[in-house]
């Protein structure tokens, strides 16, 4: 019984740190898009400049990827430091959205997508049916959304665009309930590893989940949010 209760404060532990790591990086994201809409002299100098916006792409994607490979080989300081620097840089890029968007609007799906992802999420850790297969499917469907918006930007079909985001939307909310599943199995993994590596693994399972927040957030933007 106490090795019960052992084990259940330690994933309610795993959890709430996962969780705290996610919400520092939302709100990073949030906190720097708002100050780059807010400064003109950073918005002109981001925005007027292509190459900047190019970078700052390039930067997202080899820190997921330098996570991504060599999280065995990093302290726990440093994945995390790593992860607050991709939802810096991801800040920038968000800066349009507070200039595009009525700030209401946005304040408000943001609230509606944190109620959405924590719906999904509550599904993803009670559901007793490996969700595994779904998560398969759903990169692989993820590949097509992106490939048909980067078709889209190019034709300009307004039905299409609709489609992408719903198919987009239901996309991250299957893969929200498909990692706060996997959150049960890497604490159960990690359980008897030391601290440093939990709180490693706690990292990665942030990223994951914050870019399941920002995708959900971005895709109800398109659809609730009102336009400035």
């Amino acid at each position: 019984m106490n090795n019960e209760m052992t084990y259940a404060k330690s994933q309610a532990s795993f959890i709430s740190k996962t969780f705290l790591y996610m919400a520092l990086g939302l709100f990073v994201t949030f906190g720097i898009g708002y100050f780059v809409s807010n400064s003109d002299f950073v918005f002109d100098m981001i925005y007027n400049n292509p190459a900047i916006m190019v970078v700052a792409c390039g930067v997202e994607l080899v820190l997921v990827w330098i996570l991504g490979r060599n999280i065995n080989k990093m302290s726990v300081q440093t994945a995390l430091t790593m992860f607050i620097v991709y939802a810096l840089v991801n800040g920038i890029t968000f800066g349009s959205i507070f200039l595009v968007y009525d700030l209401t609007s946005v304040v408000t799906v943001f609230f509606v997508s944190a109620v959405t992802f924590l719906a999904c999420g509550f599904v993803g850790v009670t559901i007793q049916r490996d969700l595994s297969t779904f998560a398969r499917f759903a990169m692989m469907a993820l590949i097509g959304v992106i490939v048909t918006s980067i078709a889209n930007m190019f034709l300009g079909l307004e039905g299409l665009e609709m489609l992408i985001t719903y198919v987009g939307l239901f996309i991250f909310c299957g893969l929200t309930a498909y990692d706060m599943q996997t959150l049960k199995r890497i604490h159960y993994e990690s359980y008897s590893m030391d601290s440093q590596t939990v709180g490693k693994y706690a990292v990665i399972a942030a990223l994951n989940l914050y870019l399941d927040f920002i995708n959900i957030f971005i895709y109800l933007l398109r659809l609730l949010a009102r336009r400035d």
